[in-house]
């Protein structure tokens, strides 16, 4: 019982002499709303009426991403490709000066039908934003030139890695089925795209 006494008294004592017993008549004075609207998708920028190849878009638990469009968009266009970005703005264009054997290499590639025009307006760009990226991108599109996987004569039956029925100086595999090439048609006379 000595703890039951011990906790009425503490209540009964609980004003402090600083603390009036009684309490003046205060009205609380309510909270000010803040009208806000939230940053959707379909809320745009006013006047960003632009089109451009590059943009920046700004994501809820992302550092902002800069994206390459080809042809250019503008902001409804980027923001309905990205729904989950809040805003897009319009990133000033660096002109880069694409290297010559970079342009070579994609001359080759647009020449085998892998880029079109679209492709070539946002070279520039493309170089601007990531010139080592973009390198990497034209010779590795420049390698499957010319390679068996897109020649029609390449077959490739079941699991396999696939065969060549278009030369008969390759080693025989079986049926009218050849081994490919070591160089993977690279050189190859007999190549036609599929």
């Amino acid at each position: 019982m000595a703890l039951e006494a011990l906790l009425a008294r503490l209540e009964a004592d609980s004003v402090t002499p600083v603390t009036p017993a009684e309490t003046a008549d205060v009205t609380a004075k309510p909270a000010p709303v803040l009208a806000c609207t939230a940053v959707t998708p379909v809320t745009s920028c006013a006047g960003v009426t632009e089109r451009a190849t590059l943009w920046l878009l700004h994501f809820p638990d992302l550092d902002p991403v800069a994206v390459a469009f080809a042809p250019e968009r503008d902001q409804a266009e980027v923001l309905a490709a990205y729904p989950d970005a809040l805003a897009a703005e319009p990133v000033p264009e660096e002109t880069a000066t694409v290297p010559a054997d970079a342009l070579a290499l994609f001359d080759a590639c647009a020449k085998a039908g892998l880029y079109d025009d679209d492709d070539r307006a946002a070279l520039p760009a493309m170089f601007a934003l990531d010139p080592e990226g973009v390198r990497r991108l034209i010779e590795a599109m420049h390698e499957r030139i010319a390679s068996c996987r897109r020649c029609r004569h390449f077959r490739r039956p079941g699991l396999s890695d696939g065969y060549c029925t278009g030369r008969d100086d390759l080693p025989h595999a079986h049926g009218l089925l050849h081994e490919l090439p070591d160089d993977e048609g690279m050189r190859c006379n007999a190549f036609e795209r599929v």
